[in-house]
């Protein structure tokens, strides 16, 4: 079988499809009980949320029905959000020898001070202009 690109859930509370079986009063679905659907809405919460790291889901809330036109509709609206593929860029340096890109404590160190100098700021302070040094010299 092939992998299917996408997954609608349509997605609805074991109390709303308990009430929407009796009104169908269908005699095949006269045994069904709230707990029987309670623990199949759990077992597939767990299934849509394994099965969303290798194929992409949509839910859609169905709690009140709507027309194949709105619901085609918003899923393709949904579909094109998706981004499939993502773009990793390196910066390079003008030195030549290093690619540029910041080592982690440092991206870490840059962030901080942004932040602080934001909360600074905030509280009416003045922000801090001097780099932070984070190098451990300990050693």
């Amino acid at each position: 079988m092939k992998k299917p690109n996408i997954i609608v859930h349509l997605d609805v509370s074991p109390e709303e499809s308990l009430r929407r079986i009796k009104l169908r009063d269908r005699d095949c679905e006269s045994g069904i009980t709230l707990e029987y659907l309670q623990g199949l809405h759990a077992a597939y919460e767990e299934f849509i949320n394994d099965i969303a790291r290798v194929i992409p889901v949509i839910k859609v809330n169905y709690s009140e029905f709507r027309t194949a036109e709105e619901m085609a509709e918003k899923i393709k609206a949904e579909y094109e959000q998706i981004a499939n593929i993502r773009t990793v860029t390196f910066q390079t340096s003008s030195t030549g020898g290093s690619t540029g890109v910041k080592s982690e404590v440092e991206a870490v160190a840059e962030k901080l001070a942004v932040e602080a100098s934001v909360s600074a700021e905030a509280a009416g302070g003045t922000a801090r202009e001097t780099p932070v040094d984070l190098a451990d010299n300990s050693a």
